[in-house]
């Protein structure tokens, strides 16, 4: 019992401290016209295909966002809203991807074929 007790107010002291980090916007449906932050991910990939070892890579890298009148850059997407009504929005988007062919990567490999 006095095991589960500590376990309590650990987790209570825990989830206080994270509360104390929320930004003011969080709760609000009012945002900041510009945000700068970073985003952090983990790869833990084999070293080749098949392999026994794995390298372990961060990938750090910075997010922008942008919320302007006309044009934005959010967690929807880049955007140009260029006509707006109560009903209907005329806009224009974007998008970018990286155009990868799986088998010229490999074509200096044979012998992991």
């Amino acid at each position: 019992m006095k095991k589960l007790f500590v376990i309590f107010i650990t987790f209570m002291g825990a989830t206080q401290a994270l509360h104390a980090q929320i930004s003011p916007y969080f709760l609000s449906d009012e945002k900041p016209k510009w945000e700068l932050g970073l985003s952090v991910t983990a790869l833990d990939l084999p070293d080749y295909p098949g392999a026994q070892t794995n390298s372990f890579r961060v990938l750090p890298f910075p997010i922008f966002i942008y919320r302007g009148d006309t044009f934005r850059m959010d967690e929807e997407g880049a955007r140009a809203k260029i006509k707006e009504k109560k009903y209907w929005e005329l806009g224009l988007s974007f998008g970018f991807n990286f155009r990868l062919n799986p088998m010229t990567l490999l074509q200096d490999k044979e012998w992991m074929i």
